[in-house]
C-alpha cells in the first residue's frame, strides 16, 4: 500500500499515516461546510426572498472582521490543538441548537440571518485552522509534494457533501441535513487527537518560538503603508477585492434566478447541493488536467484571466437570458477556475515577496481586504437593485464593468511579478526552506533556466533551492549538465533533485560520481542507484566489498539511509549482515588511525539512521571509542536511536568537558521519555553534583509542561548554585513555550520565600554598616568582604524574584523590568516600579514592590508578617543567622570575620558547622581554629 502511495502521489512511506489522517479532516470539514451552505441558502431564500441577501454581504463582512479579531487574540493564548478543538465543540453545538429550533419552526427573522453568518463564518475558520495544522504536520518540503494531495480531499469533500445533500435533503429534510454536518465535525474531533502527536506537537513548538523571534525581531509596520509602497502588493490586494466583490454579485445573481424558480424548500437545498458538488468536480477535473499545464506552458499571467474571462461569458449569457441554465454557467465559470487555476496562480504571485512583507500583509489582504469588499459589493447590491431596482439581468453590465477592470490589474501586475522576482533572487529574499508553493510558471522557469545555464555558483544553489520539488522535463538536459560542476554543493543538489525525474536521462553520469572526491556526493550517488536499479541488493552487495574504503563506507551509509525510507528494500536486504560484511571487509583492509576513525563514525551513522537493535551493541563499545570524534558521533547517533539503553553512557557524558553539549543535545532528543529518569537522578541524594547542575538544561530542551513541573518541583532543592540553574531552565522552557502553564500560587509561595531571605538579610546588612570603629585594619577588611557578600546574596535573590515572575506574567515585560530596577537610575526604577504595579497581583506587590523603594531603612515597617522572619538586633544575632543561610561563600565570609574577631564566644556556633560537607566551608574552619590558635 505504501509502495502505491510513493508511485502515484509521491508520498514517502513514513507519512502515508499522517497524510491520510489530513485528507480525511480536510474532507470532513468540506463536506459538512457544503452540506451547511445549501441549508443556509434555501432557509434564507425561502424565508426572506432574495432582496435581502445583500444585507447579508454586509452583516457577514462585519461580523467577520470582528469574529476574526476576536479569534487572533484568543489564538496567543489558547494551544493551538485546543482552540481547533474549541472551534469543533461550539460548531457541533450550534448546529444541534440550530436544528433544535428548525425542529420547532422557530422563524423569528434575526435566526435566518445568524445561520447566514455563522456558516460564512465556520467556512472561513475551520479551513484556516486545517492550513495552519498542516503546517506544522509538515515541514515546507513536506508540504509541496503533499498538499497537492491533502488538497483534493477538500475538493473530495467537496463533491462528497453537495452530491449527499442533493441524494438526502428531499428525503431526510434540510432541517435534518444538520445532524450529519455535526456527525462529520465530531469524527473530525477523534482525527484532530490522532493528528496531534509527539511531532506536531514538537512542530508547533518550535514554529510558536520562531514566530515569537520573528515578531521581536521586526519592526511593527502598518500593512496599510506596506501596501501602498509596493505596487506588487496594492495590485495584488486590488485584484482580491474585485475578485470578492464579482464572486458575491455572481452569487446573488445564482440564487436570484434559482430562487424564483424552484419554490420548495427542500427541493432548493438538494439544487444548490447538486451544483455546489458540480462546481467542486469541475474545479476537481480543471486543477487535475489544465492547472499544471496552463502554468508550465503560459505562466502565471495567463493563468489569472481563466476566471475573469469565464465569468464574463456567463455575464454575457445572463444578460441575454436571465434563465436557470445562464445562472449555472457564470456559477460554474466562478467556482471552477477560483479554486483551482485562480487559487494557484495568486498563490504563486506572493512567492517573490520578502517574507516580512508577505507576514506583516497576509492576513490584512485575506481577512480586512475579503470582509471590504463583500461589504462593499453588498452595499452595491443595495444600491442598484434596491434604489434603482436593476434586473438580475441589468447587474451583468456592472459584472462586465468591474471584470475590465480585473484584467486591467492582472496585466499590471504581471510586469510587476516579473520584476519582484528578479529583485528577489538577486537578493535571496526568498526562503526555501519556508516555501511550500510549487513554481510551475513558464515564465518564470524560462528565467530560472538562463540563470542554470551561468556560472553564477550562488545564485545556481539559491535556485536549486527552490526547484528542488518541482519536477520539469524542460530543466532535465541542464540537470544532467550540472552533474558537471566545479562545485561540489552544486553536484550534490543537483543529485539531490534529480532523485524524482525519469532516472534513464541520469543513470550513466551517476554511475561516474561514484568516484567523486566528495563523500556525500557518493553517497547520494548511490541512493541515487539504489532506487532505481532493479537489482539493488546485488548492487550493494558489491559496493560494499569495493576496495576503496571511502565507496564501501558511503554503500553502508547509503543501505541504510534507503533502509529506513523504503520499504520494499527492507524486505530484500538485511541491514545487519550487511553491516557485519561491511565490517569484514573493513577488518582485512590496512587502515591507518584516519581511515580506522572514519569507518567508526560511518558506523555510528549506519546504526543512528537504521535504527537497527542488533547493532546496537557495537555503538555501545564506540561511545567508548580512543577517537573523540568517534565518541561525539555516536552520542549523536546514540540520540538519534532514542532507544533507552544508552541513556546511562549519555547521562555520564553530561558531566564530561569535551561531550557534555552533544549529550545534552542527544538526551534532548529522547522528550518526554527520558522525563522519569532524569526525575530520579534529581531525587538521588548521592548523585554527583556536576550531574546535578546539567540536568536542569537537559530539562530545558524538553519544551512539555510535564518537564517544566519536574523543575518546579526541585525549585527550592539543592545549594544556590542548583537553584538559580533550575530557574534558568524554567525560564528558557517558558520563553520556547508561552503555553507552559505555571500556577500563580506555587510561584507566590516561593517569591514568598525568597523575599523573606531578602528581608532578613537586609536587616543584617543595616547591622553591619554601623559601628567600624575600634576595628582594627584587618577587621575592617573582613567586614567590608562580608558586607559585599550580603549584597551579592540580596541582588541574586532579586535577580532569582524577577526569573520567577517571568514564569507567569510576559517573560519580556519581567526583564525589562528587571534592568531599569538594576540600572541605578531613579528615572528608569520609577518607571519600572509603576509599571509593576499595575501588572502584578495585589498580594504579590505587596512582598516586591517595597524591595524596590529607594528608602529601605524601616524594616520595621514591613508590609506582611513573615513567617521565618529573624530578629536582628545586634551583630551577635546578624552572624548567628548568616551561619544558617544556605549559601557557602556567604558562610565562609561570615566565619572568616568571625575568626579576625577572636571572640571565643562564637566557638560553639563555628564547631556546629563542622558537620558541613562544603569543601569550601571546611577550609574556611580549619583557617577559624587556626587563627584562634595564635
Amino acid at each position: 500500500m505504501s509502495r502505491i502511495f510513493n508511485t502515484l502521489f509521491n508520498i514517502k512511506q513514513n507519512e502515508v499515516h499522517k497524510t491520510l489522517l489530513m485528507f480525511s479532516y480536510i474532507f470532513l470539514i468540506i463536506a459538512s461546510l457544503l452540506i451547511a451552505k445549501p441549508v443556509r441558502n434555501s432557509l434564507f431564500l425561502t424565508h426572506y426572498g432574495v432582496h435581502m441577501l445583500p444585507w447579508a454581504f454586509m452583516l457577514v463582512a462585519v461580523f467577520a472582521a470582528g469574529i476574526i479579531e476576536l479569534y487572533t487574540r484568543m489564538s496567543k493564548r489558547v494551544h493551538f490543538n485546543k482552540l481547533i478543538k474549541s472551534t469543533l465543540l461550539i460548531s457541533i453545538f450550534s448546529l444541534l441548537i440550530f436544528w433544535g429550533l428548525l425542529k420547532i419552526n422557530y422563524n423569528a427573522g434575526w435566526f435566518f440571518f445568524v445561520i447566514y453568518i455563522w456558516v460564512a463564518l465556520f467556512g472561513v475558520i475551520t479551513t484556516s485552522q486545517f492550513w495552519l495544522l498542516a503546517n506544522y504536520v509538515f515541514d515546507a518540503r513536506q508540504a509541496k509534494r503533499l498538499f497537492g494531495f491533502i488538497g483534493s480531499g477538500a475538493i473530495s469533500g467537496g463533491i462528497a457533501g453537495g452530491y449527499m445533500t442533493r441524494l438526502l435533503a428531499p428525503i431526510l429534510g434540510t432541517s435534518n441535513m444538520l445532524l450529519l454536518c455535526a456527525l462529520f465535525l465530531i469524527i473530525c474531533i477523534v482525527l484532530l487527537s490522532l493528528i496531534w502527536q509527539k511531532d506536531t506537537r514538537d512542530n508547533y513548538t518550535q514554529k510558536l518560538l520562531k514566530e515569537e523571534k520573528r515578531r521581536k525581531g521586526e519592526k511593527p509596520g502598518n500593512a496599510i503603508k506596506i501596501i501602498s509602497k509596493s505596487r506588487h502588493l496594492l495590485y495584488l490586494a486590488l485584484i482580491v477585492g474585485v475578485g470578492v466583490m464579482v464572486a458575491n454579485l455572481v452569487d446573488y445573481q445564482f440564487n436570484a434566478i434559482a430562487s424564483d424558480i424552484i419554490k420548495d424548500k427542500d427541493k432548493l437545498t438538494a439544487f444548490f447541493g447538486f451544483w455546489l458538488s458540480n462546481l467542486s468536480v469541475a474545479s476537481l477535473l480543471i486543477q487535475m488536467f489544465l492547472t499544471g499545464r496552463i502554468f508550465k506552458l503560459f505562466g502565471v499571467a495567463t493563468s489569472l484571466y481563466f476566471l475573469p474571462v469565464g465569468i464574463l461569458a456567463g455575464a454575457i449569457s445572463i444578460l441575454l437570458q436571465p434563465a436557470l441554465w445562464s445562472a449555472i454557467i457564470i456559477k460554474v465559470a466562478d467556482g471552477g477556475f477560483k479554486q483551482s487555476i485562480n487559487k494557484a496562480g495568486l498563490e504563486l504571485l506572493t512567492v517573490p515577496i520578502p517574507g516580512k512583507m508577505k507576514n506583516q500583509t497576509k492576513a490584512f489582504i485575506d481577512v480586512f481586504i475579503d470582509s471590504l469588499a463583500t461589504g462593499i459589493s453588498g452595499l452595491l447590491l443595495i444600491i442598484l437593485v434596491t434604489n434603482l431596482h436593476l434586473s438580475v439581468a441589468h447587474l451583468s453590465i456592472v459584472i462586465i464593468l468591474l471584470i475590465i477592470v480585473w484584467l486591467y490589474l492582472i496585466i499590471k501586475v504581471k510586469s510587476e511579478y516579473l520584476n519582484s522576482f528578479r529583485l528577489a533572487i538577486e537578493k535571496r529574499s526568498i526562503d526555501p526552506s519556508q516555501q511550500t508553493t510549487k513554481i510551475d510558471d513558464a515564465t518564470m522557469v524560462a528565467y530560472f533556466k538562463q540563470i542554470l545555464e551561468t556560472d553564477n555558483t550562488r545564485q545556481l544553489i539559491y535556485v536549486l533551492d527552490l526547484l528542488e520539488n518541482n519536477i520539469n522535463p524542460q530543466l532535465a538536459p541542464i540537470l544532467h549538465n550540472l552533474l558537471n560542476h566545479k562545485s561540489h554543493q552544486i553536484r550534490l543538489k543537483t543529485l539531490e533533485i534529480i532523485q524524482n525525474y525519469e532516472p534513464d536521462a541520469f543513470i550513466d553520469k551517476v554511475r561516474n560520481m561514484l568516484s567523486d572526491n566528495h563523500f556525500d556526493i557518493k553517497v547520494e550517488a548511490i541512493l541515487f542507484l539504489l532506487r532505481h536499479d532493479k537489482e539493488s541488493e546485488n548492487l550493494i552487495g558489491a559496493l560494499i566489498s569495493n576496495s576503496d574504503y571511502k565507496i564501501c563506507s558511503a554503500a553502508m551509509l547509503a543501505a541504510s539511509i534507503q533502509f529506513k525510507n523504503d520499504a520494499l528494500f527492507r524486505k530484500k536486504i538485511n541491514i545487519s549482515d550487511l553491516y557485519h560484511e561491511f565490517i569484514q571487509q573493513s577488518c582485512i583492509r590496512e587502515l591507518d588511525s584516519n581511515q580506522r576513525n572514519f569507518i567508526n563514525i560511518t558506523i555510528t551513522k549506519v546504526i543512528g539512521i537504521s535504527s537497527e537493535k542488533l547493532l546496537y551493541p557495537y555503538m555501545l563499545e564506540l561511545l567508548k571509542d580512543e577517537s573523540i570524534a568517534v565518541v561525539q558521533s555516536a552520542i549523536v547517533q546514540s540520540g538519534n536511536t532514542r532507544d533507552p539503553l544508552f541513556i546511562p553512557t549519555l547521562t555520564e557524558y553530561l558531566t564530561h568537558k569535551t561531550h557534555k553539549t552533544l549529550a545534552r543535545n542527544a538526551l534532548a532528543l529522547y522528550g518526554e521519555a527520558i522525563l522519569p529518569e532524569m526525575d530520579s537522578i534529581l531525587h538521588n541524594k548521592e548523585t554527583d553534583f556536576r550531574l546535578m547542575y546539567a540536568i536542569p538544561k537537559v530539562l530545558s530542551s524538553i519544551n512539555t509542561q510535564d518537564s517544566a513541573n519536574i523543575l518546579i518541583n526541585h525549585i527550592n532543592t539543592g545549594d544556590p548554585g542548583f537553584r538559580y540553574r533550575v530557574l534558568k531552565a524554567l525560564n528558557k522552557l517558558r520563553d520556547g513555550n508561552p503555553m507552559l502553564k505555571f500556577e500563580l500560587e506555587i510561584i507566590e509561595d516561593i517569591i514568598f520565600t525568597e523575599t523573606e531571605k531578602y528581608y532578613n538579610l537586609l536587616s543584617v546588612h543595616q547591622v553591619f554598616s554601623n559601628n567600624i570603629k575600634d576595628l582594627t585594619e584587618q577587621q575592617i577588611k573582613a567586614k567590608l568582604l562580608l558586607s559585599r557578600s550580603i549584597t551579592e546574596h540580596m541582588e541574586d535573590i532579586l535577580e532569582r524574584t524577577f526569573r520567577l515572575l517571568g514564569l507567569y506574567y510576559p517573560p519580556g515585560d519581567i526583564y525589562n523590568a528587571y534592568l531599569a530596577v538594576t540600572s541605578q537610575q531613579n528615572d528608569s526604577t520609577a518607571n519600572a516600579v509603576e509599571f509593576l504595579d499595575n501588572l502584578l497581583h495585589s498580594r504579590l506587590k505587596k512582598i516586591i514592590l517595597p524591595l524596590l523603594e529607594d528608602d529601605k531603612s524601616e524594616i520595621e515597617n514591613k508590609p506582611l508578617q513573615m513567617d521565618h522572619h529573624h530578629v536582628i538586633k545586634d551583630e551577635t544575632d546578624a552572624l548567628t543567622f548568616l551561619l544558617t543561610v544556605n549559601n557557602s561563600w556567604l558562610k565562609s565570609c561570615t566565619i572568616y570575620y568571625i575568626s579576625v574577631l577572636k571572640k571565643s564566644e562564637y566557638n560553639t556556633l563555628v564547631e556546629n558547622l563542622n558537620i558541613n560537607n562544603d569543601p569550601l566551608v571546611k577550609q574556611t574552619i580549619g583557617l577559624y581554629y587556626q587563627m584562634m590558635a595564635n
